[in-house]
């Protein structure tokens, strides 16, 4: 219904530019451009605003496409519907849900779209199907033996993979079935490949080949003990039984081994070919707390701008200064500008020793000048004066017109000239 307002005249109607003939308001069915101009004794109006009518029926379904239907692990699909010129309505497993277009979709369900027109709702659109997984996990490998003696081999099985198993031999890509047969020595891992990637390597398994088994590793993380401490000995490279020894008799050790008395400590291994030679040996041995270092001094008492130099002896670990009770950093020897009481402390694995014995350094600076007195300063003959030198803790010395001269302290003299 087209109404034409602001007429007083007579209203003419056009559509798409030809004559119709319309009431006000006007009832129109078909599709086209509607102006209206109006007429009065004083001419016609120019055409009024145009208003464009379309006709057509319920719109089509919507065409949806994906750009993949398979999603891992932070994975996203897009998906775009096509030939819609209305509104755009998703619905996932049945359910209306609010995507734009295209949307973007990081969940598993079924996805369908209908298209909304003024002229009603389309059926839905074909279906897209969205899966979800994540990542392999890792194969598990397991062995029905892994040492190999001439003409022996070996079954390797890999489970709980169900897409692409691919091994690896000393991580280089090799062809086997599941399980595997392998007659070669090397370190052999598998992965799993499925539509969301390849899994991390499997644990590996060490196959060796050939006679008596090569002799085990040890290591030790540490040789020295103190009281109530022990030692882990880890044995490697042992992949049949491994046997230990202490000073060269047999003890029954797991690996690690945890030992706490001295002594000397190799293995063995054993396996189905034979049995090695004796491993590199670790040496354990005991101690306690260190003793106190000895601290000596080449000075105790120094003047402006000197030093002392502190050694400290008797410390095979490390060696630690104080001065006045506070921690100072200070190699050794130590070169110390500073009055204080300094001690050294030896700390080792088995703890820290006692402080040592004390030095106390002392510091001073160039002394101030004497200060003199004289009980007379005019002499007669026969007569003398006593000088007296006030404010010298140290050693005086007497000069008498600038020349050095030999006085003790009063001064007793009997000539005439300048003291100082």
């Amino acid at each position: 219904t087209l109404t034409a307002a602001n007429c007083s005249g007579t209203l003419s109607w056009r559509k798409d530019g030809q004559s119709v003939n319309y009431s006000n308001p006007a009832v129109v069915t078909q599709s086209g451009v509607y102006t209206a101009t109006c007429t009065t004794n004083c001419g016609t109006s120019v055409a009024s605003n145009s208003i464009q009518i379309t006709t057509g029926g319920i719109p089509n379904a919507p065409t949806l496409a994906a750009d993949k239907t398979s999603l891992c692990a932070g994975d996203f699909a897009t998906l775009t519907a096509a030939n819609c010129s209305g509104t755009l309505s998703w619905r996932k497993d049945g359910q209306s849900v609010n995507y734009s277009n295209p949307a973007v979709v990081t969940q598993s369900g079924i996805y369908t779209a209908t298209c909304t027109t003024n002229c009603g709702t389309s059926v839905a659109s074909n279906s897209v199907t969205i899966t979800t997984g994540n990542l392999p996990n890792a194969p598990t490998l397991t062995a029905d033996k892994t040492s190999l003696c001439a003409g022996d081999f070996a079954t390797l099985t890999a489970a709980n993979c169900s897409g692409t198993l691919s091994w690896r031999k000393d991580g280089q890509s090799v062809n086997y079935s599941n399980p595997a047969i392998v007659t070669q020595s090397g370190v052999y891992t598998a992965t799993c490949t499925t539509s969301c990637g390849t899994s991390v390597a499997s644990n590996s398994i060490q196959i060796t080949t050939g006679g008596i088994p090569n002799a085990p590793t040890l290591t030790a993380d540490k040789t020295s003990l103190c009281a109530g401490d022990f030692a882990t000995l880890t044995a490697a490279n042992c992949s049949g039984t491994l046997n230990w020894r202490k000073d060269g008799q047999s003890v029954n050790y797991s690996n690690p081994a945890i030992v706490t008395q001295a002594g000397i400590y190799t293995a063995t291994c054993t396996t189905n070919c034979g049995t090695s030679v004796a491993s590199n040996s670790v040496t354990i041995t005991t101690g306690n707390l260190p003793n106190a270092p000895t601290i000596t001094a080449d000075k105790t008492s120094l003047c402006a701008g000197d030093f002392a130099t502190l050694t400290a002896a008797n410390c095979s670990g490390t060696l630690s200064w104080r001065k006045d009770g506070q921690s100072v950093n200070y190699s050794n020897p130590a070169v110390v500008t500073q009055s204080g009481i300094y001690t050294a402390t030896c700390t080792t694995n088995c703890g820290t020793s006692v402080a040592s014995n004390s030095i106390q350094i002392t510091t001073g600076g160039i002394p101030n000048a004497p200060t003199l007195t004289a009980d007379k300063t005019s002499l007669c003959a026969g007569d003398f004066a006593t000088l007296t030198a006030a404010n010298c803790s140290g050693t005086l010395n007497w000069r008498k017109d600038g020349q050095s001269v030999n006085y003790s302290n009063p001064a007793i003299v009997t000539q005439s000239g300048i003291y100082t």
